[in-house]
């Protein structure tokens, strides 16, 4: 949601908040206002907001529910929210919840973690860079003014040629792997579909032999977060994710039990995430 469609209701708390006498009635309208300025925020249903669903929030629980508020509308505004403003607007419950969330290896640079690549593709990778190499230095001899020969043909050529026949070597190599029965686990590091048939997708030059996924060659197919940016990106998402539970929870009255409530919960959150 936009800063600019936010603003109006914003403008409308503030105000609220700095007229109303200190008596039970207006700390009712104001609390009652937060939980709207909230579900708004959240891109929640109005037809949902009833007085019926609504919590009964005390002044407290209403200045708790603004600082999920405030903290949440910097995630939506893509703004760093800061480990204090996390900790003062959730729970020590939720924010250990939190936590946990951001430990959890769900980011390509998590999964593609070079510790847990199969040892094939370490030899494959070296075979890779042996071709790139000699490919390279094809490339820098044809663009030299200075043209060389070696036996009978330009150098450029010479090393191109040898760069082919190292990338040969290395789709034999894996080709052989991928007949094997761990050949799923392999496939799955790759940036392409392995075919090393006649019309199939694989050939031996730099551009037509399988990366593997987050590799830095420019021929990769699939890039990979570096861990910086995935610890980055995780932790906003966990951050919004945990607090928009948190708004939920003081927004809306609890049902019967404790498992209707997860469930009325968990689908609240998937019409946030559509």
């Amino acid at each position: 949601m936009s800063s600019n469609a936010l603003a109006p209701l914003q403008k409308r708390q503030r105000l609220v908040k700095a007229h109303a006498p200190k008596n039970n009635t207006s700390v009712a309208h104001l609390t009652r206002v937060q939980q709207y300025f909230a579900l708004t925020l959240l891109q929640q249903p109005q037809v949902a907001a009833n007085s019926a669903s609504l919590r009964d929030l005390t002044a407290d629980d209403a200045k708790q529910l603004e600082r999920i508020c405030n903290a949440l509308l910097q995630c939506k505004q893509q703004q760093p929210v800061q480990v204090a403003s996390l900790r003062s607007a959730l729970s020590k419950a939720q924010y250990s919840e939190f936590k946990a969330q951001t430990r959890a290896p769900t980011s390509s640079a998590d999964v593609f973690d070079r510790k847990s690549r199969p040892e094939v593709l370490t030899k494959y990778l070296a075979m890779l860079k042996t071709a790139d190499f000699m490919y390279a230095r094809s490339m820098r001899l044809g663009k030299s003014r200075k043209k060389t020969r070696i036996d009978n043909m330009s150098a450029a050529a010479y090393w191109e040629n040898k760069s082919e026949a190292e990338y040969e070597h290395a789709n034999e190599y894996l080709h052989g792997e991928l007949e094997l029965p761990n050949h799923l686990e392999i496939r799955g590091w790759l940036d392409r579909s392995f075919d090393w048939s006649a019309e199939g997708n694989i050939s031996s030059d730099s551009g037509g032999v399988a990366r593997v996924i987050g590799s830095r060659s420019k021929y990769c197919q699939v890039a990979v977060q570096t861990k910086k940016e995935a610890k980055k990106e995780k932790w906003a998402t966990c951050a919004q994710d945990a607090l928009q539970q948190a708004a939920l929870q003081l927004i809306y009255a609890p049902v019967a039990d404790d498992a209707a409530k997860t469930l009325q919960l968990k689908a609240m959150l998937g019409k946030l995430k559509r």
